[in-house]
C-alpha cells in the first residue's frame, strides 16, 4: 500500500491537470490546498476547496479526487459509481487497479 502523502501528491497533480485543461476549473482560482477528506479500505478522496464556489451554492464546492491505495490510479466518475453500485450489491469483485 502506498503512503497517504503520496497519494495526496498525486492527487495535487490531478487537481492542478483538471485547472490546466477543463475550462470550468480555469475560471476557479482559489483552490485551497488538496486535502484528505474520506477514505475506504479500497482508496482515499482528497478535496480541493474553493470559496468562490461556497459562495455561489456550486455543491460540492470544490473538487474531489480519489486516489487508489494500492496503486496511485485517480479512479474515474465511473469507476468510483461502479465501486458503490457493486458494494451496494454485494459482489466481491474489484473495479479499479
Amino acid at each position: 500500500m502506498m503512503k497517504v502523502e503520496d497519494a495526496q501528491q498525486i492527487a495535487s497533480q490531478e487537481v492542478e491537470h483538471l485547472h490546466q485543461i477543463s475550462k470550468f476549473w480555469q475560471q476557479v482560482e482559489d483552490l485551497s490546498e488538496v486535502r484528505l477528506a474520506r477514505e475506504t479500505a479500497d482508496f482515499w478522496v482528497f478535496f480541493a476547496r474553493s470559496q468562490k464556489l461556497i459562495d455561489a451554492s456550486h455543491a460540492p464546492g470544490g473538487l474531489f479526487v480519489t486516489v487508489d491505495k494500492q496503486t496511485g490510479h485517480v479512479w474515474s466518475r465511473d469507476e468510483i459509481e461502479a465501486y458503490y453500485a457493486q458494494r451496494a450489491t454485494g459482489e466481491p469483485q474489484k473495479i479499479a487497479a
